[in-house]
């Protein structure tokens, strides 16, 4: 059995599962429970024990908004690139994922992490350098709707490993 508070009339609460605290789950705008009067084909989902609903604390409504976004937009990483057309590629890929929508951020990182990888598995750049771009322009969506450093850790791996077999090299001197 589990405690089920109302959610204050915020627009910015969002869905949790498990990502503030072992066990705590939490369903804002956009999330649905189970609750008395859901059937199921095992039987229909009836009150236990009827107490009157606790109001949220308000140390859970912290946990539950997002952080605020970082001041002065997405910050340039420090990754170096040996041309201004590596640079560029590296910077498109950075604005393209830290301006990403909410729900289509994971796959515009992933997306960034093949294109950045296979300049990475061709030694055009270090994979140091693209993580760290693709890192840090992530790090404008962690906290967001349940996003994680580590789902972004994972994501930017997943398209590394993927890109491995597929190097692309840049034509160097050419007329």
């Amino acid at each position: 059995m589990a405690p089920v508070l109302p959610c204050p009339e915020r627009a910015d609460i969002a869905v949790h599962g498990g990502t503030i605290g072992d066990g705590i789950d939490s369903r804002g705008h956009g999330g649905y429970i189970v609750a008395p009067g859901s059937r199921t084909p095992h039987g229909d989902y009836t009150v236990a024990e009827n107490r009157p609903v606790a109001d949220l604390p308000g140390m859970l409504i912290a946990l539950l908004l997002p952080p605020p976004p970082p001041t002065g937009g997405w910050r340039r990483s420090v990754a170096v690139a040996p041309d201004s057309y590596l640079a560029a590629i590296l910077a498109s890929e950075a604005e393209r994922v830290a301006h990403a929508r909410v729900h289509l951020r994971n796959h515009i990182l992933f997306r960034s992490a093949l294109v950045l990888g296979r300049l990475v598995a061709a030694d055009e750049v270090s994979e140091n350098d693209a993580r760290t771009v693709l890192t840090d322009a992530a790090a404008a969506h962690i906290g967001v709707e349940g996003f994680t450093a580590a789902e972004a850790h994972r994501t930017v791996s997943n398209g590394f490993r993927y890109s491995h077999a597929r190097p692309r090299r840049i034509r160097r001197n050419c007329i």
